[in-house]
């Protein structure tokens, strides 16, 4: 649905013969002072211009309870873009003072003692209109919500009421809250906009076709009625534009028409867009919920295996006096050193030694009957060492040399077929040790004999993978 929606927008904005000249907006809202007292409206009224802006085509900058430098930075970059530009908007709102006959900016970090700590500690509004004269584009507007009783003017003389009045250049408008030298009220406590920024919004959302001179007629009108029981706010204008401009598009009742629908499509897109956010949002809330879950039925099963290891370990000390115990799936454990041996001896047949060491390192369970969990990588050839323990050469059968040189699993007399190990060979296995001094050859294990020697790698001897160790 979303899509079709912004194909209608884009159907109805190429249906307007008016087309938006680029637009650049630079929005501060100044409100939690540092050492002085903090306004409420602010930083909601530069939030909510500049979003109204942006659905109107200015590209915004939007700045929040900004200190000097950030201020001073924000206005030098806003000069930089501005001849890229047609149109420039300067919109702020917070506290603001006249010194001199000239207005100031408050920044948030100010720290204002005395009328000479003024241009130290503010920034000049004749700063904004410089850039803009300097960008030479063809229409550039000031909007100053900064007119409210200012805190800073206790006991200063020549700082006066309000703001002074500023001339604009040619092709700008320069907008006040309220008259020159008159302060400008904020609105009932709990509202979230100023009363001068709230009819400026209105105005922006449903009369954007309006000129702009017609749109703050407008805006003067619906504020000097609001205040007329209050200290009556009268909004005032410096103009000297040289042609005539709209937010929106300026038009006809059938182009005012098609510009309400284009803002009710956007405000649906919006709509839809939260809507997106909201199903995003519980998507990863579900993630977070399964991974949760997920993980204290790892911890759980963490726990029963820690069950069976303490289990194991007291069967393991219960039989800590036999050589090797069958483990009962697919694995034998030597006693003595720890090592776990494959309990099929001959599940790989003859192989040469690279062939075996990979069969070794791929063996899991489910393969040469193990059910032990194991996976790809645990399983390894014995060391040189390893088989030298291994083998039990007083087992060796000097008279028909077939016996593998291994004890039984109590210790008590020569391996013999079933007894803890299955298809041992007394002939060579390979182990996983190569010559120091010539890779070409490894070294293996002769049963028959109960010897280790070398033999080069190509040859094929039997493999029989163990784990753990080392």
């Amino acid at each position: 649905m979303l899509r079709y929606i912004v194909v209608l927008i884009s159907f109805i904005v190429f249906m307007s013969p008016f087309t938006y000249a680029s637009r650049l907006a630079l929005v501060i809202g100044n409100g939690d002072y540092l050492h002085e007292s903090s306004l409420d409206n602010p930083v909601n009224d530069a939030t909510d211009i500049a979003a109204v802006l942006k659905n109107l085509g200015f590209q915004v900058i939007l700045k929040r309870n900004t200190k000097r430098r950030a201020m001073i930075r924000a206005v030098q970059y806003f000069g930089e873009q501005l001849p890229r530009h047609d149109v420039g908007l300067f919109y702020y709102s917070g506290h603001g003072l006249q010194a001199r006959g000239e207005n100031f900016l408050v920044p948030v970090d100010a720290e204002i003692k005395s009328k000479a700590d003024i241009e130290f500690e503010s920034v000049p509004a004749n700063r904004i209109l410089r850039q803009m004269e300097e960008a030479n584009n063809g229409v550039n507007i000031v909007i100053l919500d900064a007119c409210r009783d200012n805190p800073f003017t206790t006991n200063q003389k020549g700082v006066r009421k309000g703001l002074a009045e500023m001339n604009s250049p040619t092709g700008s408008l320069i907008a006040f809250a309220t008259a020159p030298n008159t302060s400008a009220w904020g609105g009932e406590s709990g509202e979230r906009n100023s009363i001068y920024t709230k009819h400026f919004l209105k105005a922006l959302q449903n009369q954007a076709h309006l000129s702009i001179t017609d749109l703050f007629t407008q805006v003067r009108k619906n504020v000097i009625q609001e205040t007329k029981n209050e200290t009556k706010q009268v909004p005032w204008e410096s103009v000297s534009l040289t042609d005539r401009f709209c937010f929106g598009s300026c038009g006809s009742k059938e182009q005012r028409k098609l510009e309400q629908q284009r803002a009710e499509l956007e405000q649906q897109r919006v709509e839809l867009e939260q809507q997106r956010i909201q199903l995003e949002r519980e998507n990863v809330r579900q993630k977070e919920e399964a991974r949760l879950k997920a993980e204290q039925e790892q911890q759980r099963a963490q726990l029963e295996r820690e069950k069976i290891r303490q289990k194991e370990e007291a069967r393991l000390k219960k039989y800590l006096s036999y050589c090797y115990t069958d483990n009962g799936d697919g694995t034998v454990t030597d006693n003595r050193s720890g090592l776990i041996w494959l309990k099929n001896a001959n599940c790989f047949g003859r192989q040469n030694w690279e062939t075996a060491m990979q069969s070794a390192a791929n063996l899991a369970s489910g393969q040469c009957g193990l059910r032990d969990g194991s996976r790809r990588g645990m399983w390894r050839l014995p060391t040189k060492d390893e088989w030298g323990a291994m083998i039990d050469e007083k087992y060796v059968d000097r008279k028909s040399w077939n016996q593998p040189a291994l004890s039984n699993t109590a210790g008590t007399g020569p391996w013999k077929e079933g007894d803890a190990f299955s298809s041992v060979q007394a002939f060579n296995y390979w182990s996983s040790t190569t010559f120091a001094n010539n890779a070409a050859y490894a070294w293996r294990v002769t049963l028959d004999f109960g010897r280790v020697h070398g033999n080069v790698k190509t040859f094929s001897n039997y493999v029989w993978p163990v784990r753990g160790g080392q």
